[in-house]
Protein backbone atom coordinates (compact mmCIF):
# COMPACT_ATOMS: atom_id res chain seq x y z
CA UNK A 1 0.00 0.00 0.00
CA UNK A 2 2.67 2.52 0.99
CA UNK A 3 5.08 1.46 -1.72
CA UNK A 4 2.57 2.01 -4.50
CA UNK A 5 1.82 5.42 -3.04
CA UNK A 6 5.61 5.97 -3.28
CA UNK A 7 5.89 6.77 0.44
CA UNK A 8 7.78 3.70 1.68
CA UNK A 9 11.23 4.54 0.30
CA UNK A 10 12.88 7.72 -1.04
CA UNK A 11 13.56 6.02 -4.38
CA UNK A 12 10.81 5.45 -6.96
CA UNK A 13 12.60 2.29 -8.14
CA UNK A 14 12.78 0.93 -4.57
CA UNK A 15 9.09 1.68 -4.04
CA UNK A 16 8.17 -0.18 -7.23
CA UNK A 17 10.21 -3.25 -6.27
CA UNK A 18 8.92 -3.28 -2.70
CA UNK A 19 5.37 -2.90 -4.00
CA UNK A 20 5.86 -5.76 -6.43
CA UNK A 21 7.24 -8.11 -3.79
CA UNK A 22 4.67 -7.28 -1.10
CA UNK A 23 1.59 -6.59 -3.24
CA UNK A 24 1.82 -8.40 -6.58
CA UNK A 25 3.45 -11.53 -5.13
CA UNK A 26 1.17 -11.74 -2.07
CA UNK A 27 -2.16 -9.93 -2.63
CA UNK A 28 -3.01 -8.66 -6.11
CA UNK A 29 -1.34 -7.04 -9.10
CA UNK A 30 -0.20 -3.45 -9.41
CA UNK A 31 -2.65 -2.82 -12.28
CA UNK A 32 -5.62 -4.05 -10.27
CA UNK A 33 -4.51 -2.11 -7.20
CA UNK A 34 -3.90 1.10 -9.13
CA UNK A 35 -7.42 1.00 -10.54
CA UNK A 36 -9.46 -0.10 -7.51
CA UNK A 37 -7.46 1.71 -4.83
CA UNK A 38 -5.93 4.79 -6.44
CA UNK A 39 -8.64 5.55 -9.01
CA UNK A 40 -11.87 4.24 -7.42
CA UNK A 41 -11.19 4.31 -3.67
CA UNK A 42 -9.25 7.59 -3.52
CA UNK A 43 -11.13 9.25 -6.36
CA UNK A 44 -14.67 8.24 -5.32
CA UNK A 45 -14.39 7.21 -1.66
CA UNK A 46 -17.38 5.05 -0.62
CA UNK A 47 -18.99 5.86 -3.95
CA UNK A 48 -21.32 3.64 -5.98
CA UNK A 49 -20.87 5.08 -9.48
CA UNK A 50 -19.33 4.51 -11.96
CA UNK A 51 -17.68 1.71 -9.94
CA UNK A 52 -18.58 0.63 -6.43
CA UNK A 53 -15.81 1.33 -3.93
CA UNK A 54 -15.62 -1.97 -2.06
CA UNK A 55 -12.77 -0.86 0.21
CA UNK A 56 -15.10 -0.33 3.17
CA UNK A 57 -16.96 -2.37 5.77
CA UNK A 58 -20.06 -4.21 4.56
CA UNK A 59 -22.48 -5.99 6.87
CA UNK A 60 -23.77 -6.02 10.42
CA UNK A 61 -20.99 -8.05 12.06
CA UNK A 62 -17.46 -9.46 11.74
CA UNK A 63 -18.66 -12.60 9.95
CA UNK A 64 -20.41 -10.71 7.13
CA UNK A 65 -17.59 -8.15 6.91
CA UNK A 66 -15.09 -11.00 6.54
CA UNK A 67 -17.16 -12.66 3.83
CA UNK A 68 -17.44 -9.38 1.92
CA UNK A 69 -13.74 -8.54 2.02
CA UNK A 70 -12.92 -12.11 0.89
CA UNK A 71 -15.39 -11.61 -1.99
CA UNK A 72 -13.66 -8.32 -2.83
CA UNK A 73 -10.22 -9.99 -2.92
CA UNK A 74 -11.60 -12.77 -5.14
CA UNK A 75 -12.91 -10.10 -7.52
CA UNK A 76 -9.46 -8.49 -7.56
CA UNK A 77 -7.85 -11.85 -8.31
CA UNK A 78 -10.21 -12.29 -11.25
CA UNK A 79 -9.18 -8.84 -12.49
CA UNK A 80 -5.54 -9.98 -12.21
CA UNK A 81 -6.24 -12.93 -14.51
CA UNK A 82 -8.21 -10.82 -17.00
CA UNK A 83 -5.45 -8.20 -17.05
CA UNK A 84 -2.62 -10.67 -17.62
CA UNK A 85 -4.60 -12.19 -20.50
CA UNK A 86 -5.27 -8.80 -22.09
CA UNK A 87 -1.84 -7.27 -21.55
CA UNK A 88 0.59 -10.03 -20.60
CA UNK A 89 4.01 -9.22 -19.19
CA UNK A 90 6.56 -11.49 -17.47
CA UNK A 91 6.26 -9.57 -14.18
CA UNK A 92 2.45 -9.90 -14.06
CA UNK A 93 2.60 -13.60 -14.82
CA UNK A 94 5.39 -14.18 -12.28
CA UNK A 95 3.48 -12.30 -9.56
CA UNK A 96 0.39 -14.48 -10.03
CA UNK A 97 2.42 -17.69 -10.10
CA UNK A 98 4.41 -16.78 -6.98
CA UNK A 99 1.26 -15.77 -5.07
CA UNK A 100 -0.64 -18.97 -5.75
CA UNK A 101 2.46 -21.14 -5.31
CA UNK A 102 2.97 -19.73 -1.81
CA UNK A 103 -0.68 -20.13 -0.82
CA UNK A 104 -1.14 -23.60 -2.23
CA UNK A 105 1.86 -24.89 -0.29
CA UNK A 106 0.09 -24.07 2.96
CA UNK A 107 -1.95 -26.75 4.76
CA UNK A 108 -5.67 -26.13 4.31
CA UNK A 109 -6.18 -24.99 7.92
CA UNK A 110 -3.26 -22.55 7.60
CA UNK A 111 -4.60 -21.28 4.26
CA UNK A 112 -8.05 -20.60 5.74
CA UNK A 113 -6.45 -18.96 8.77
CA UNK A 114 -4.29 -16.82 6.47
CA UNK A 115 -7.32 -15.66 4.50
CA UNK A 116 -9.28 -14.80 7.66
CA UNK A 117 -6.27 -12.99 9.17
CA UNK A 118 -5.71 -10.98 5.99
CA UNK A 119 -9.41 -10.06 5.99
CA UNK A 120 -9.27 -8.95 9.64
CA UNK A 121 -6.20 -6.79 9.06
CA UNK A 122 -7.73 -5.16 5.98
CA UNK A 123 -11.06 -4.55 7.70
CA UNK A 124 -9.98 -3.33 11.11
CA UNK A 125 -6.55 -1.78 10.56
CA UNK A 126 -7.64 0.07 7.43
CA UNK A 127 -11.34 0.05 6.55
CA UNK A 128 -12.57 0.84 10.07
CA UNK A 129 -11.23 4.33 9.34
CA UNK A 130 -14.09 4.77 6.85
CA UNK A 131 -16.75 3.89 9.44
CA UNK A 132 -19.67 6.14 10.39
CA UNK A 133 -19.29 8.11 7.18
CA UNK A 134 -21.11 11.37 6.56
CA UNK A 135 -22.59 11.83 3.08
CA UNK A 136 -23.75 15.42 3.48
CA UNK A 137 -23.38 17.04 0.03
CA UNK A 138 -20.30 19.19 -0.58
CA UNK A 139 -18.37 20.42 -3.61
CA UNK A 140 -15.13 20.65 -1.61
CA UNK A 141 -12.98 17.59 -2.34
CA UNK A 142 -11.02 17.88 0.90
CA UNK A 143 -14.18 18.16 3.02
CA UNK A 144 -15.65 15.13 1.22
CA UNK A 145 -12.58 13.08 2.16
CA UNK A 146 -12.74 14.26 5.78
CA UNK A 147 -16.42 13.33 6.04
CA UNK A 148 -15.81 9.79 4.81
CA UNK A 149 -12.61 9.06 6.75
CA UNK A 150 -11.43 8.97 10.36
CA UNK A 151 -8.01 9.30 12.01
CA UNK A 152 -7.54 6.91 14.94
CA UNK A 153 -4.96 8.07 17.50
CA UNK A 154 -3.21 10.15 14.82
CA UNK A 155 -0.63 11.62 17.22
CA UNK A 156 0.52 8.18 18.38
CA UNK A 157 3.70 7.21 16.56
CA UNK A 158 3.31 3.68 17.90
CA UNK A 159 -0.14 3.40 16.31
CA UNK A 160 1.21 4.83 13.04
CA UNK A 161 4.03 2.25 13.09
CA UNK A 162 1.88 -0.77 14.01
CA UNK A 163 -0.79 -0.06 11.39
CA UNK A 164 1.56 1.15 8.68
CA UNK A 165 -0.06 4.59 8.98
CA UNK A 166 -3.44 3.13 8.01
CA UNK A 167 -4.86 4.58 11.24
CA UNK A 168 -4.61 8.10 9.76
CA UNK A 169 -6.98 7.92 6.83
CA UNK A 170 -8.07 11.57 6.84
CA UNK A 171 -4.41 12.47 6.46
CA UNK A 172 -3.78 9.73 3.92
CA UNK A 173 -6.74 10.68 1.70
CA UNK A 174 -5.96 14.40 1.77
CA UNK A 175 -2.17 13.92 1.47
CA UNK A 176 -1.78 10.49 -0.22
CA UNK A 177 1.93 11.03 -0.97
CA UNK A 178 2.82 12.01 2.61
CA UNK A 179 5.30 9.60 4.29
CA UNK A 180 4.09 7.95 7.49
CA UNK A 181 6.63 9.83 9.66
CA UNK A 182 4.82 13.07 8.78
CA UNK A 183 1.29 11.82 9.43
CA UNK A 184 1.05 13.25 12.98
CA UNK A 185 2.04 16.67 11.60
CA UNK A 186 -0.49 16.27 8.79
CA UNK A 187 -3.21 15.44 11.33
CA UNK A 188 -2.37 18.53 13.36
CA UNK A 189 -2.62 20.68 10.24
CA UNK A 190 -6.02 19.26 9.25
CA UNK A 191 -7.33 19.80 12.79
CA UNK A 192 -6.21 23.41 12.60
CA UNK A 193 -7.51 24.13 9.09
CA UNK A 194 -10.80 22.19 9.33
CA UNK A 195 -11.81 22.24 13.02
CA UNK A 196 -15.49 21.53 12.23
CA UNK A 197 -14.89 18.75 9.67
CA UNK A 198 -11.77 16.88 10.76
CA UNK A 199 -12.74 13.61 12.48
CA UNK A 200 -10.33 11.90 14.87
CA UNK A 201 -10.46 9.36 17.70
CA UNK A 202 -8.30 10.28 20.69
CA UNK A 203 -9.62 7.97 23.42
CA UNK A 204 -10.77 4.36 23.80
CA UNK A 205 -14.38 5.20 24.64
CA UNK A 206 -14.79 6.95 21.29
CA UNK A 207 -12.98 4.10 19.53
CA UNK A 208 -15.37 1.58 21.12
CA UNK A 209 -18.35 3.71 20.08
CA UNK A 210 -17.00 3.92 16.52
CA UNK A 211 -16.82 0.13 16.52
CA UNK A 212 -20.45 -0.19 17.62
CA UNK A 213 -21.83 2.29 15.04
CA UNK A 214 -19.34 1.43 12.29
CA UNK A 215 -22.09 0.38 9.87
CA UNK A 216 -24.06 3.62 10.19
CA UNK A 217 -23.96 6.33 7.54
CA UNK A 218 -25.19 9.86 8.11
CA UNK A 219 -26.68 12.53 5.88
CA UNK A 220 -25.60 15.27 8.27
CA UNK A 221 -22.29 16.11 9.92
CA UNK A 222 -21.75 14.06 13.09
CA UNK A 223 -18.99 14.99 15.49
CA UNK A 224 -16.89 12.23 16.99
CA UNK A 225 -17.93 13.21 20.50
CA UNK A 226 -21.52 12.29 19.59
CA UNK A 227 -20.66 8.68 18.76
CA UNK A 228 -20.69 7.57 22.41
CA UNK A 229 -24.27 8.83 22.74
CA UNK A 230 -25.29 7.19 19.44
CA UNK A 231 -23.81 3.87 20.59
CA UNK A 232 -25.83 3.78 23.81
CA UNK A 233 -28.08 0.74 24.03
CA UNK A 234 -26.38 -1.02 21.14
CA UNK A 235 -23.22 -2.36 22.81
CA UNK A 236 -24.54 -5.75 23.91
CA UNK A 237 -26.09 -6.71 20.57
CA UNK A 238 -23.10 -5.60 18.49
CA UNK A 239 -20.51 -7.20 20.75
CA UNK A 240 -22.58 -10.40 20.89
CA UNK A 241 -22.73 -10.61 17.10
CA UNK A 242 -19.00 -9.94 16.77
CA UNK A 243 -17.92 -12.42 19.45
CA UNK A 244 -20.13 -15.09 17.87
CA UNK A 245 -18.62 -14.24 14.46
CA UNK A 246 -15.06 -14.64 15.70
CA UNK A 247 -15.95 -17.92 17.42
CA UNK A 248 -17.43 -19.25 14.18
CA UNK A 249 -14.38 -18.21 12.13
CA UNK A 250 -12.07 -19.88 14.64
CA UNK A 251 -14.20 -23.04 14.58
CA UNK A 252 -14.14 -23.16 10.76
CA UNK A 253 -10.35 -22.76 10.76
CA UNK A 254 -9.91 -25.44 13.44
CA UNK A 255 -12.17 -27.84 11.52
CA UNK A 256 -10.03 -27.64 8.38
CA UNK A 257 -7.65 -30.57 7.90
CA UNK A 258 -3.90 -30.00 8.00
CA UNK A 259 -3.43 -31.25 4.46
CA UNK A 260 -2.21 -29.44 1.38
CA UNK A 261 -4.36 -29.13 -1.73
CA UNK A 262 -1.55 -30.25 -4.06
Amino acid sequence: HESYHHTMAPSAVANEWLGYLTMDCLVNSRTTWQFWHHHVHHGHTLGEEPHQDRQRLFGPCVLVETANIVLTVLQYWWWDVVDVCRAPTPSKFAGIVIKYAIMLQLPLNALVGYVFSLAAMANYMALLTHAAACHAPTTDGVVRQLRTSVDIFPSSRLCVFVTGALNSHCVHHVFPALPRALHPAGAARLARLFPDEYRAVHDFSTLAALWVVRHETFTHVVEMKDLVRLANGRWLRQCGLDVASVALLVAVTAAMPATTLF
